[in-house]
């Protein structure tokens, strides 16, 4: 008898007759699924149950995982008992409400792949459910189990854009911003069922600031979307900021008809070569021209991406493609770490070397930057620092990286961390390449023949930038400061015994306090920056996660805000690019949902991305922005005043961001005395949605900025003072 395998129409398939399989058929597909199990290197269980659901045969081959046993039989149960593949069942119920929400409650109900009818002649015999690997795998195995008793399963297609979908939802992406358009509505339309959520963005350069604002907070990796031609080239400054600030973004582009973009674009209507435009912005880039290496593609992608220092990646994928069927069982899709090479680490020799020359040192020294953040490497530098008694001075993008009130922290830009640095015998720079904003002019060090230098960092290219080095490391910093620490602990190196510590400290304070004072001396007609950014530390505190803009603000923030959590405080001093703190705010919170998030932003930057807040009022995000408003492009203007004595209209005139933000669906708060600040902010921090202060500030109160800060500040621009 030939036997043949039919695909009952999905309207008729919990109807079909059911006949019951042989005992014979049913070891032949246990042979057959067990072969194909040992070819790939994957131990499964497999499953054989007859029309009615009873286990007929079963076979758990050595390590199969013990979850697989259940969800093996719960597989052959569930498409026995609906004639379906378990994959099609999924794409079957997920449009039709009121059978989805019944269904799911049904007991033994799998409705991902591994599991397959048997049919002979058109009737259900039995079924198949495999477990054990991923479930692309498990369809593989039971697909290969079938054709060994020529009884090929239904085929099962999929398009492109759910192929890639699957291999996305593999890698651990929950989130993706972006724009849409035809080309990728196949794409967002196989989000939901592989567990990631779509979050339509206003302009596609703040869907890269929110995947910024999802990775600094959680780790976690976000994708974002473009379209063809002018959608895709509006990622581009968003991802070169990525580049900067070292975080891994997935820039999906899709393309129009390749043969009429490449290799001659533009031939067509927003035909561009995205590939090449990209390509100075990305650390990896790939074009998705074939079906079947969509998967391969994705995991090359990733692993270029956690390459060393991470960064944005682009996968370009053509229209054509994301609605092209294909059988995903050609399209095999690894586990993530298969696909992943693992973090640079530091040799035992260089652990060994830096720790002989920390624990000889008269007087260490450890900078830190916002890379031990990125790491998770908090509690190994406090753990190195302790053992050591090493002062610490974080840098300013490294704010948050050691408590604020731990006695060996100091202050990085400061009279005390000048002298602290310029007495140093031993170096430890971690986490930072001390670029143009971290001091790095050499006044503001000692003498390099007198002091060592250990540098540590993932990215060899920040080794040695700004000072010269005795030991580079190139390493995650974890993994170093961890193998350092327990290194310090087996030799049991304690503290150098400084005495000096206490007295500096006592300075560092002292100073600190001498700034405040001189700040809150200033008499003016409006509201202090640094009085605003304070007001807002004080109602949000210590365990709320602050994403700060470029500017003024983000000096007044780093002066005034308090003490956070580790991963709590985003600056963007890498690039400095405007307009990046509401978007990161918006996916910080999605990343972070019960957590209080606060943007401070100044009036100029928050006008390139203020329209998002329609999509934090849309999707029920609940953010605070506090718009700096003094209607004057702040830190031109006294750059300009203090060299020409007159200023290149700097002025932007008053905007209500109040009323902006009411009328994209958000609660709206004016302030102008300090009086009215606190009760506001806690107004928008009770407010069931979005909210927005505009703070009325007085720009004269720049001018009041204590010179020590102001004359560092400036050398960013304009070289060291003497």
């Amino acid at each position: 008898m030939t036997t043949t395998i039919a695909a009952p129409a999905a309207a008729n398939t919990l109807l079909l007759k059911k006949q019951n399989l042989s005992n014979e058929l049913a070891d032949r597909l246990i042979a057959g699924a067990v072969a194909k199990a040992k070819e790939m290197g994957v131990p499964m269980s497999i499953a054989i149950s007859d029309a009615d659901g009873t286990l007929v045969r079963f076979q758990r081959m050595d390590n199969a995982s013990l979850i697989s046993l259940d969800i093996a039989q719960n597989k052959a149960y569930s498409s026995a008992a609906t004639g379906m593949p378990t994959d099609t069942l999924h794409e079957f119920i997920k449009g039709d409400a009121p059978l989805a929400a019944g269904l799911v409650h049904t007991p033994r109900l799998v409705v991902f792949g591994g599991g397959y009818p048997v049919i002979v002649g058109g009737t259900v015999v039995g079924a198949i459910g495999v477990s054990g690997g991923h479930y692309s795998q498990d369809m593989e195995v039971a697909r290969a189990a079938l054709a060994s008793v020529s009884l090929m399963a239904p085929l099962v297609r999929i398009t492109g854009a759910e192929l890639l979908a699957r291999a996305l939802a593999n890698e651990g992406v929950r989130f993706v911003f972006g724009t849409m358009a035809p080309e990728s509505d196949p794409f967002l339309a196989a989000l939901e069922g592989n567990g990631m959520e779509f979050i339509p963005t206003r302009h596609e350069s703040a869907a890269v600031h929110m995947a910024e604002g999802v990775y600094k907070t959680t780790g976690q990796v976000a994708a974002v979307l473009g379209n063809p031609g002018p959608g895709s080239v509006n990622l581009i400054p968003g991802i070169v900021t990525a580049r900067h600030e070292g975080v891994p973004v997935i820039a999906i582009t899709p393309q129009h008809r390749l043969g009429l973009v490449y290799p001659t674009s533009p031939a067509t209507y927003q035909g561009e070569n995205q590939l090449e435009l990209f390509k100075p912005a990305v650390k990896w880039g790939a074009p998705m021209f074939e079906w079947t290496r969509i998967p391969e593609i994705v995991r090359m992608g990733m692993r270029e991406m956690w390459n060393g220092r991470p960064g944005p990646i682009q996968f370009e994928i053509p229209g054509p493609m994301m609605y092209t069927p294909g059988d995903p069982a050609t399209a095999t899709i690894f586990p993530s770490s298969q696909g992943r090479a693992s973090l640079p680490q530091a040799s035992a020799q260089q652990l060994e070397a830096a720790v002989q020359m920390l624990a000889t040192a008269r007087a260490p020294v450890i900078f830190a930057g916002c890379g031990v953040d990125r790491a998770g490497a908090n509690q190994a530098l406090l753990a190195v620092a302790e053992r050591l008694g090493a002062p610490v001075l974080p840098s300013m993008a490294g704010r948050g990286v050691f408590p604020r009130d731990h006695p060996l922290y100091f202050g990085s830009q400061s009279p005390t961390g000048d002298a602290l640095r310029k007495n140093a015998d031993v170096m430890l720079i971690v986490g930072s390449r001390v670029g143009t904003i971290e001091v790095p002019f050499d006044k503001y060090w000692g003498d390099p023949k007198n002091c060592r230098v250990i540098q540590i960092d993932i990215d060899s290219r920040n080794i040695g930038v700004s000072r010269p080095v005795t030991l580079g490391i190139v390493s995650d910093a974890r993994v170093a400061l961890e193998g350092l620490a327990h290194r310090l602990e087996q030799r049991q190196i304690t503290s150098h015994g400084r005495t000096d510590l206490a007295d500096m400290r006592q300075q560092f304070d002292q100073w600190t306090q001498g700034i405040s004072d001189g700040i809150r001396s200033w008499k003016g007609a409006g509201i202090h920056t640094a009085h605003a950014c304070a007001a807002v530390g004080e109602v949000f505190g210590q365990e709320a996660v602050y994403c700060l803009d470029g500017g003024l603000t983000t000096l007044w923030s780093s002066v005034a805000l308090p003490a956070t959590r580790p991963s709590s405080y985003h600056s963007i001093l890498e690039l400095g690019m405007l307009g990046v703190g509401i978007p990161a705010a918006i996916g910080a919170k999605l990343a972070a949902p019960s957590r209080d998030v606060v943007c401070i932003t100044g009036d100029g930057a928050a006008g390139f991305n203020i329209m998002e807040m329609q999509v934090a009022a849309n999707e029920g995000i609940k953010v605070v922005v506090v718009v700096i408003a003094e209607g004057e492009w702040g830190m031109s203007r006294i750059n300009q005043l203090a060299r020409w004595g007159r200023t290149f209209k700097t002025t932007m005139g008053k905007v209500s961001w109040d009323q902006v933000a009411e009328g994209l669906g958000c609660h709206g708060e004016y302030v102008e005395t300090m009086n009215d600040l606190a009760p506001a902010l806690q107004r928008a921090k009770s407010a069931p949605g979005p909210a927005l202060v505009c703070v009325r500030t007085d720009r004269e109160a720049h001018t009041n900025i204590p010179r020590a800060i102001a004359s560092r500040f400036m050398e960013v621009y304009t070289g060291p003072t003497p």
